[in-house]
């Protein structure tokens, strides 16, 4: 697939917010993206306790930060996907990964 081509949408519906959010997969990149910022928040966490706790507790936060970015992207994009009909699996592309 061309990756500058553009974004199918849905008949009389409103584009995507990003194209993961139209994949049947959108529920993996979350969850990849909360995981790196749990992951950058435990080493926040580890630099606080054994090197510099000014230096880990900004760490931290950024961490945090992102985890929270991440919840509000996937509750944007779950709506999104509510309001054009898309299933758990389903894919504007036109194929399901749950088979």
């Amino acid at each position: 697939m061309d990756p500058d081509a553009a974004i199918p949408t849905p008949p009389g519906d409103d584009p995507p917010p990003s194209p993961a959010a139209a994949a049947s997969n959108w529920r993996t990149v979350v969850a990849v993206d909360i995981a790196m910022g749990v992951v950058v928040m435990v080493i926040g966490l580890v630099l606080a306790l054994w090197w510099q706790p000014l230096v880990g507790s900004g760490v931290s936060s950024l961490g945090l930060v992102y985890v929270v970015l991440a919840v509000r992207r996937a509750s944007r994009w779950r709506a999104w996907r509510q309001r054009n009909g898309l299933g758990r699996g389903a894919s504007i592309w036109g194929h399901d990964h749950r088979k």
